[in-house]
């Protein structure tokens, strides 16, 4: 008998580790598409409102949109915050402090799927060398067919926790990278409005 992922509790766990990374990562790339789409849309309109700002046009420009900048924007200059830089940097935060979240959201999970694959597959490995033994010593050393099925056990669960915990770990600092620059872009951008607007 064959060993394959999914003949053991071990394997299908790791299968399923597999189809949520894909998912998660999928899942992050398609809000990534979206939010620069959104973006590049705002920042090409940015130039021309930081000409002459006034603050109920750009209240305006910014209330209907989508893009994190307008959110934020939005968030900010929905309080009279002209006479109080110090509430504008709060206000700001705060914002920022949501983009963020909704940046990182589920970052933690594939972290977790990056961490904890190796000690998956290493479970494996454990429980297929036991199995070696416990062949072994039900049918005796009968040359490779008795060992073959423990052994392919521990190698292909190792192998899976490993190519599955690699390239989730890789997208997870490549996302998390990405949230923080964006976030940095962000303060960069609205710094930029309060101060043509004359509050910070």
């Amino acid at each position: 008998m064959q060993y394959g992922l999914y003949k053991d509790p071990v394997g299908i766990l790791l299968i399923l580790y597999s189809i949520a990374a894909v998912a998660l990562i999928v899942e992050r790339m398609l809000l990534w598409k979206k939010v620069k789409s959104q973006t590049r849309a705002l920042s090409a309109e940015l130039p021309d409102m930081l000409t002459s700002p006034d603050r109920q046009k750009l209240k305006g420009a910014f209330a209907d949109g989508e893009a994190p900048l307008a959110e934020v924007m939005s968030h900010v200059l929905k309080h009279d915050t002209s006479e109080s830089p110090e509430t504008t940097l709060l206000l700001l935060d705060d914002a920022l402090d949501e983009v963020a979240s909704r940046y990182r959201k589920n970052l933690v999970l594939l972290a977790a799927l990056a961490g904890t694959a190796p000690f998956l597959g290493l479970l494996g490995t454990v429980l297929g060398i036991m199995r070696t033994f416990v062949d072994i010593m039900q049918k005796g050393f009968g040359g490779p067919t008795v060992i073959a099925f423990g052994i392919s056990q521990a190698l292909q669960t190792t192998a899976a926790g490993l190519v599955i915990a690699i390239p989730t770990f890789i997208a997870f600092n490549l996302l998390n990278n990405a949230a923080n620059r964006a976030v940095r872009d962000l303060r960069m951008q609205a710094n930029r409005i309060f101060v043509a607007l004359g509050d910070l």
